[in-house]
């Protein structure tokens, strides 16, 4: 069962909103995430490992990862706009 997810701080600034997106677009695929986005797959991993550690969902795992895409979707006017 999913669970509403509400996201730290540090997981909604750009740089790792924007690789968690990316990551998703990329379906789960770290080496495309960093080509899109142009850097290392060291980074992808770095970003994801910060994103994991606060809200204890991987997003390296389909359910995880969709639940912190919905839950960036319904706090990022940014997000919302794309």
């Amino acid at each position: 069962m999913y669970r509403a997810v509400d996201l730290p701080v540090e997981v909604t600034s750009p740089p790792r909103s924007m690789t968690i997106l990316a990551f998703a677009t990329a379906d789960l695929n770290v080496k495309a995430c960093a080509r899109q986005l142009r850097v290392h797959t060291k980074t992808i991993y770095h970003r994801l490992n910060r994103v994991h550690e606060p809200t204890g969902l991987d997003p390296r795992n389909f359910a995880a990862l969709l639940q912190v895409v919905t839950a960036l979707e319904s706090t990022d006017p940014v997000v919302q706009k794309s």
